[in-house]
């Protein structure tokens, strides 16, 4: 997994400090402000244009997305979110079959694939 930094510069001090995660960058700031930060906190300074509280300079480097490999069919897409691990809800349901639960609704579906089997293979 690929991930764009965070880069966050003191602008008293000089100080750069670069987070392969905003979860990095809270418990940096946690560090320094106490639990009075949150991940918010951290994504309000990404996107404000002046200095956090007026020390820090918080930016991506990059787009701020991280780059990830499907999980089902191998390519690779930009998300926002930690937890995405496919590119695409076709994906997705795909990978996670629907469970039939008993025989005669196996039977019925089984029915149902072989009576639409030619407009699946029509062209």
């Amino acid at each position: 997994m690929e991930q764009n930094l965070i880069i966050a510069k003191n602008i008293k001090t000089g100080e750069v400090v670069e987070f392969a995660t905003q979860k990095e960058a809270t418990d940096y700031f946690k560090g320094i402000y106490g639990d009075k930060i949150r991940n918010s906190n951290v994504v309000a300074m990404l996107k404000q244009k002046t200095a956090y509280k007026g020390i820090w300079e918080v930016n991506y480097i990059g787009d701020g997305k991280i780059t990830r490999t499907c999980k089902h069919c191998g390519k690779k897409f930009k998300t926002r979110r930690d937890q995405q691990v496919f590119c695409s809800n076709v994906c997705r349901e795909d990978y996670h079959p629907v469970k039939i639960q008993g025989a005669k609704e196996k039977e019925l579906i089984h029915k149902l694939v072989t009576m639409l089997a030619p407009y699946r293979t029509a062209k």
